[in-house]
């Protein structure tokens, strides 16, 4: 069965481009990954792509909201 692909960062524009293929890079990586932002800036959506195309995919995926 052939995994989905993860939704990944949305946009055409070069900064959108460039997010996603520096996020692909950085999944492949060994190290966490800590994202913050003002509300409503993807963030989770940002975490949920860089753990389905990273190492831990095949692991849970979990959000801690940290909201003050």
């Amino acid at each position: 069965m052939e995994r989905e692909q993860p939704l990944g960062p949305e946009g055409r524009s070069d900064a959108a481009q460039r997010l996603r293929v520096l996020a692909r890079s950085f999944a492949r990586s060994p190290y966490p990954a800590l994202i913050s932002g003002e509300l409503g800036t993807g963030k989770t959506r940002l975490a949920r792509f860089l753990h389905g195309v990273g190492r831990s995919s095949s692991g849970p995926f979990l959000v801690v909201p940290c909201a003050s």
